[in-house]
């Protein structure tokens, strides 16, 4: 692992995942997570939903667009 390099996801790879994440099928069932982060974090995520003009749901969807972006690179 010495040699891995830190990923880390910025506002703009957000911003660029979010023009088009990838959106669940038409007929896939849309599942709740609930997972705890402390209040701080969630400050954080909320912040940048309302900056982006999306919804937490969007958020998370546009991240994982964005980490398997990097992972990719």
């Amino acid at each position: 692992m010495s040699g891995d390099k830190k990923r880390v996801l910025t506002a703009s790879m957000i911003a660029a995942a979010r023009k088009a994440p990838e959106a669940p099928a038409a007929k896939e069932k849309i599942e709740v997570i609930n997972f705890r982060v402390t209040r701080s974090f969630r400050y954080r995520m909320r912040r940048l939903a309302l900056d982006g003009e999306m919804n937490l749901s969007q958020l998370l969807l546009a991240c994982v667009d964005a980490y398997e972006k990097t992972l990719k690179s």
